[in-house]
């Protein structure tokens, strides 16, 4: 049987890839249809980042990746038009550079976007900040009352609690996150990052004491309520945390609704669990937000490919947790009760920080 010539390529592969338009449609594809982030983008297209941003950024001003013709040189902008671009910014830190381009000229004033990206970058810096608690009078005052019902444990009895909360990690943590515009004079801890509810997310509940660690899982529903944490515990965590330390041990929780809830007071009672109390907005004073920290910074240089793969990542970096870090973060909590004591019940104010 004679073979039939293959029928040749319409237009030579690599020309169609170097054209400038068909890249940055392939850029809007992978970033909006396929959901790759920018360095993905660029690493499969061996592009800069710049080129992806600039491709995005085209699109989402201009709404087409072709170059529109030059107008020449963009006419010098007036101290005032500076002003108006600066001042739209102090209103609100967090808005990107693109919605005050599209408000400017919804209000007819000629200016290019790189111009108002040129203003912005000039005057303002972009935070990083991370989230801080802004903990009420109120509760500042509770938090110093449960510091001095508790200095006097000794190691002992601290040795006993069995620290427990969830944690939510994300499948993209970077993604949908906006950053204030700060000036150089400001401070980044005064602009907590926002963030955007975009990404796939896994809960896992843990549980550390005097012990080491004790429990780790999945949280089987993430929007938990009363009934499914009751149920969790009842089914999973306690018959674990029960066989490790039998009844001489103490539980802590924070205040979250599902632990306040009437059937989770009613299971810890009826299971003879004393809890003992917790001060409100009180995170930093919880040894296993430490664990959390060291478990993100480890995460943060990894990338995913499904919720699957974050998952056994995190389940593997449980078993590889040493327990003498856990041993040392709740050694810890003496000194952070001395810190937030002596600053009248503000947060503790490094506890956020990654541990290697």
């Amino acid at each position: 049987m004679e073979i039939e010539p293959a029928i040749p390529f319409p237009i030579e592969l690599q020309a169609l890839i170097d054209n400038r338009d068909f890249k940055r449609t392939l850029i809007l594809y992978l970033k909006f249809y396929k959901s790759y982030s920018n360095t993905d983008i660029a690493g499969f297209l061996e592009e800069s980042l710049q080129n992806v941003q600039n491709a995005i950024d085209k699109w989402k001003t201009q709404g087409s990746v072709e170059d529109l013709p030059r107008r020449g040189r963009p006419l010098e902008l007036s101290p005032e038009l500076k002003e108006m671009i600066i001042m739209k910014q102090m209103e609100d830190r967090f808005k990107p550079a693109i919605e005050i381009f599209r408000e400017l000229n919804t209000e007819g004033y000629e200016v290019s976007y790189d111009q108002v990206k040129r203003i912005i970058r000039t005057v303002f810096i972009k935070s990083n900040a991370p989230f801080r608690i802004k903990i009420s009078e109120e509760n500042k005052i509770k938090r110093l009352q449960w510091i001095e019902d508790h200095e006097r444990w000794r190691k002992v009895k601290w040795a006993k609690v069995v620290w427990t909360d969830e944690k939510m990690f994300e499948l993209y943590p970077q993604r949908g996150r906006k950053y204030a515009k700060i000036l150089p004079d400001e401070y980044p801890e005064d602009f907590p990052r926002q963030r955007l509810e975009v990404s796939p997310k896994i809960m896992f509940w843990g549980a550390i004491s005097g012990h080491g660690k004790v429990f780790f899982d999945v949280v089987p529903d993430p929007s938990i309520t009363s009934y499914t944490y009751s149920c969790f515990l009842h089914q999973r965590a306690m018959p674990v945390i029960k066989q490790t330390h039998g009844k001489d041990f103490l539980y802590q929780q924070d205040n979250a609704p599902a632990h306040r809830g009437g059937l989770t007071s009613i299971y810890l009672e009826s299971a003879n669990v004393k809890v003992i109390d917790w001060p409100p907005q009180s995170p930093d004073l919880n040894p296993i937000e430490q664990v959390w920290n060291w478990m993100a910074g480890k995460i943060k240089t990894k990338s995913f490919e499904n919720i699957e793969e974050l998952r056994d990542c995190v389940f593997d970096l449980w078993e590889k947790l040493p327990n003498n870090n856990v041993l040392a973060y709740i050694e810890k909590l003496q000194n952070k009760m001395e810190y937030v004591y002596n600053n009248n019940g503000e947060e503790y104010i490094d506890h956020k920080e990654r541990e290697s």
